[in-house]
């Protein structure tokens, strides 16, 4: 007969990554697994609470699959508000998913391989921003991460007719050498304020960048 383990967690000091707290009030998750095969633990459900008691931030479902060496965790975002994990972020609502895939985990950790697939899309509602810019944003973005090697293969945001979009490595030889980066980017009418406002005096606040 297979285990079943679940486990609930209550953070009782939830708050912003910009108070030094962690942003999640609580976790539940079933996990099920088979004494004859302990290398393969199925995360059948995974759901967090984020945001604080008095400032919700959303939620992200997820399941997911360890087989030895390899994993991977798709997640739904719903109701998430970026300013309720961090107060430097924007006003807005998302949802979307992503995907997390690992490899080569049974192997030395310089092998350890992690693929990222992102789709989100959300609203903005800046007070700051004009009355008549657009809302409306979506963001797509891919990437593989190793011990030596960043890759963002793509990144594109967009929000009403402005958009950006680029690509980006950062590379080392070993573990003790230095980083070195590379990339491109392209922007057409993009202006950082709705992405990210900062602090309620930072540059980007005072006017169209």
């Amino acid at each position: 007969q297979p285990a079943v383990v679940e486990l609930h967690l209550v953070n009782a000091r939830a708050g912003r990554w910009n108070e030094g707290r962690l942003p999640v009030r609580s976790v539940d998750a079933t996990l099920r697994a088979r004494p004859d095969a302990p290398e393969v633990v199925d995360v059948e459900t995974l759901r967090a609470a984020l945001g604080a008691a008095d400032r919700p931030g959303g939620r992200i479902d997820a399941h997911g699959r360890w087989a030895g060496d390899a994993w991977n965790v798709a997640a739904d975002l719903d109701g998430v508000r970026p300013v309720a994990l961090d107060g430097r972020a924007p006003q807005a609502t998302l949802a979307g998913t992503v995907t997390l895939t690992g490899s080569g985990f049974a192997k030395a950790p310089e092998q350890h391989v992690i693929d990222a697939v992102a789709q989100l899309a959300g609203s903005f509602a800046d007070p700051r921003l004009p009355r008549d810019a657009p809302r409306n944003a979506r963001v797509r973005a891919e990437a593989r991460i190793a011990a030596n090697a960043i890759e963002i293969r793509s990144v594109e945001a967009m929000l009403g007719g402005a958009r950006a979009s680029g690509a980006a490595k950062l590379v080392r030889s070993a573990a003790d050498r230095p980083w070195r980066a590379s990339g491109k980017l392209h922007l057409v009418d993009f202006d950082p304020l709705p992405w990210w406002p900062g602090r309620a005096d930072s540059p980007l606040a005072h006017g169209t960048n």
